[in-house]
């Protein structure tokens, strides 16, 4: 359940942001991102007046952290939209988020020190302040995303283990308890599903909340076919997922219905549309599917 509610949070809530993530061993923004060119503008220009005498190299070392502060929330802008991430990119998320939480706490920092000395007024560090506390928020989205990536791993594992079990009863429409299996035409497409998500709006007045859309950086990276299949966050014994197991049974589409989170797992109740995740195995380099599965 709480598995449930993490997946509809984070993904309902960062959906507005950009699609894409550095690689974790460095930091690489969008070469048109205008924050990153103004601040390679500016570094450029004050490494030509400090080489020259006119500017304190001191001003330098503040020009390269605003550079570096740029390419990170850049980075972290188009990471937090990202659906499809790995543990590994959910874990470089959290570094660049540290990262950028403990420039501005120096900057505020720094501030407080020069309101102490009657530099500046307590006003011109309220900025400095603001951006600490979206930082703040910044990193707390990050560890959140980080959790789910590694929940999402142990529901793979064990949805994979639980559909093997399931398929073993050799009915048309088996329940094990935990895991009801209605295997329909044992077919489905992703282009199938927009009509799902439009009749499920329709009668609950939000979309689905989706935890996987087809072939993601989890399942490959378990070694897993999940093309053609959807993962959908609901407790399949309550309002929304009686809905949608009604739906796609009368629509002879195959499913998946875990209805408890499995004991000693971090995995919540779910349903998966679609046939059960053939498991890849690697020949010279190829991806191919498992014999006999």
């Amino acid at each position: 359940m709480r598995l449930c509610f993490t997946i509809a949070l984070l993904f309902c809530g960062l959906h507005a942001a950009a699609d894409s993530l550095s690689v974790p061993n460095g930091v690489v923004p969008t070469p048109d991102d205008a924050s990153v060119r103004r601040a390679k503008a500016e570094l450029n220009n004050i490494e030509n007046l400090v080489s020259t005498g006119i500017l304190p190299r001191a001003r330098l070392q503040d020009a390269q952290n605003k550079l570096a502060d740029a390419e990170d929330e850049q980075a972290i802008r188009t990471a937090l939209g990202k659906q499809d991430f790995s543990v590994e990119d959910a874990d470089a998320m959290v570094l660049l988020t540290v990262r950028r939480v403990d420039r501005r706490q120096h900057a505020v920092d720094q501030g407080h020190r020069l309101l102490a000395m009657g530099i500046v007024a307590k006003s011109e560090i309220a900025d400095a302040e603001e951006t600490l506390s979206a930082a703040q928020r910044e990193h707390e989205w990050a560890v959140n995303r980080a959790r789910l990536a590694r929940e999402i791993v142990d529901l793979a594992r064990t949805e994979q283990e639980m559909m093997r079990l399931a398929q073993t009863s050799g009915t048309l429409h088996s329940s094990l308890g935990t895991v009801e299996h209605f295997v329909g035409s044992n077919r489905f497409d992703l282009s199938e599903f927009p009509a799902i998500d439009r009749a499920f709006q329709a009668r609950f007045a939000h979309a689905l909340p989706v935890s996987a859309m087809g072939e993601s950086a989890v399942h490959r990276s378990l070694g897993f076919d999940h093309r053609n299949r959807v993962d959908i966050a609901l407790v399949p014994d309550q309002a929304e997922g009686q809905w949608l197991r009604q739906y796609l049974t009368a629509r002879n589409i195959p499913y998946f219905a875990f209805r408890t989170a499995v004991e000693g797992q971090a995995t919540g109740a779910h349903i998966h549309i679609g046939p059960p995740s053939d498991r890849y195995l690697t020949q010279a380099g190829v991806k191919v599917r498992a014999a006999g599965e």
